[in-house]
């Protein structure tokens, strides 16, 4: 075997032998799994019956990234970094049977679970600490359930609860959500097994404790995290959407028709986004950054001209249009030079895709150039390969689309975006992305909702006497 086909098997096996690897840690950091040691059997065969156990265990979540979260599973550095983390809780779970063996409740399996809702998301979290629960509280050392069960609904509950944070007060419901997790957990078992009521106080008491430190370690590890496996969280989108930040500083000042354009289309794309169950807050960020290339020469746009005033009008249509197309690599270099997180560069590159720079390739055409290159008139793309980076794409251009119109109706920039979306479909630029027709519809209708409030009619103001009617609407901001 050779080619592709050998590159795909390696591959495969590379991340199965991370599954087998951590399969190892567990029977090597747990002495025996579901039953000890038959009498008489030699050592060698429990051990392997040990591993084959952990793997099975195992193999579920491995399964489940090759099939429902392929990104994550195509990408050998987060699938390390799954592994590392697994093997941390399993170490953790080792020392907690060493030390406190009476202690359940320590149950590494939290710490674990918030990690994974910040990189990834909630759902891919509670599966993880589904399957890590089951693998430490389905050892044989653990005398009953309490492992199992404190495991299950504090990974559960720190998946869940970690999803609100964004400020620096959402800690607060994350902690109640885990306390009130641990509490009743506590009072559960302590009924079901008749502890006694100070035996299931100092349980809910360890509860409450692992709830604390299990939030504070995961929100120290998460800088780590994030370098690790090149994953930017919301927390960080959040950081790089403050508009201090020096690219979108400098935008403000230098390229002000840009900067109001992109704010602009954030709005759009962020309701957009959210309406198709998309980041929208990535969609909105990555609009924030999208044309920071036309800092290289925002004279040369259109929004940040003066009127009936275009550098344009003495250039050759060609040279032009290089212009226009370089704003996308001067964006990346300027990207890579602030540190941009991948997910940020993708909308800079792919906002325009493969489209061509229409209204000069039509000067080109009508000054009978010949032969006339259309790939000297082409964005050099990639195609959006995200649902975000497509609606940005969108968005882009029905913004201007409707902001040209000289009477923006509701139908009239209805039937702009419509026309918009339809070029881009009918030129296979959302080929690679993962947006469906209903999902295009949706869109739609969300931008004809957002563009109707931001491009509405305006209220005519009486004239007073003296006077002058043109500078009313100006002076008063209507």
């Amino acid at each position: 075997m050779a080619g592709p086909e050998a590159g795909l098997v390696r591959g495969h096996a590379a991340r199965w032998a991370l599954l087998m690897g951590l399969a190892l840690a567990a029977a090597l950091a747990f002495p025996g799994t579901g039953v000890p040691a038959a009498a008489g059997r030699p050592p060698a065969l429990h051990f392997i019956g040990a591993l084959l156990y952990d793997a099975v265990l195992l193999a579920p979540f491995w399964a489940l990234l090759a099939f429902y979260r392929r990104e994550t599973y195509r990408s050998l550095r987060e699938l390390t970094f799954v592994t590392v983390l697994f093997a941390v809780a399993i170490a953790a779970a080792a020392l907690v049977v060493h030390w406190a063996p009476d202690r359940p409740e320590l149950s590494p399996v939290p710490f674990v679970a918030m990690v994974v809702t910040m990189l990834w998301s909630g759902r891919l979290a509670v599966f993880a600490a589904v399957t890590l629960a089951v693998l430490i509280g389905a050892q044989w050392i653990f005398p009953d359930q309490a492992a199992l069960i404190f495991g299950l609904t504090g990974g559960v509950a720190g998946a869940l609860s970690i999803r609100m944070i964004r400020r620096r007060k959402s800690i607060y419901p994350t902690l109640a959500l885990m306390v009130g997790a641990y509490v009743v957990t506590s009072l559960a078992l302590g009924l079901t097994f008749a502890w006694t009521p100070s035996a299931m106080l100092v349980s809910a008491a360890w509860g409450v404790g692992v709830a604390v430190v299990s939030v504070a370690v995961a929100q120290l590890a998460m800088p780590l995290a994030e370098s690790a496996t090149h994953v930017t969280t919301d927390l960080t989108l959040l950081e790089l959407s403050d508009p201090a930040r020096p690219l979108l500083k400098r935008l403000a000042l230098e390229a002000p028709g840009t900067y109001a354009h992109s704010i602009a289309m954030a709005n759009l794309s962020e309701a957009a986004a959210e309406a198709v169950g998309a980041n929208g807050l990535l969609a909105r960020v990555g609009c924030y950054y999208h044309d920071i290339g036309k800092l290289a020469r925002p004279q040369y746009f259109v929004e940040n001209q003066p009127r009936a005033t275009s550098p344009h009008d003495q250039l050759d249509p060609a040279e032009s249009a290089r212009i226009i197309r370089e704003h996308v690599e001067a964006g990346l270099a300027l990207a890579r030079e602030h540190h941009l997180p991948d997910v940020l560069r993708a909308f800079i590159a792919e906002h325009h895709g493969t489209t061509k720079v229409e209204y000069f390739l039509d000067r080109a055409r009508q000054g009978g150039v010949a032969p006339l290159d259309d790939r000297a008139f082409t964005y050099p793309g990639p195609r959006p390969s995200s649902a975000e980076t497509a609606i940005a794409m969108l968005a882009d251009s029905a913004e201007a689309a409707v902001r040209a119109l000289a009477d923006p109706t509701p139908d009239a920039s209805r039937q702009a975006i419509t026309r918009v979306v339809a070029a881009r479909v009918a030129a296979h630029q959302l080929d690679d992305a993962p947006l469906t027709l209903h999902d295009l519809d949706r869109v739609q209708t969300e931008f004809a909702r957002v563009l109707g409030g931001m491009y509405h009619d305006r209220v005519r103001y009486p004239v007073p006497p003296g006077e002058v009617a043109g500078e009313i609407p100006r002076i008063r901001g209507a």
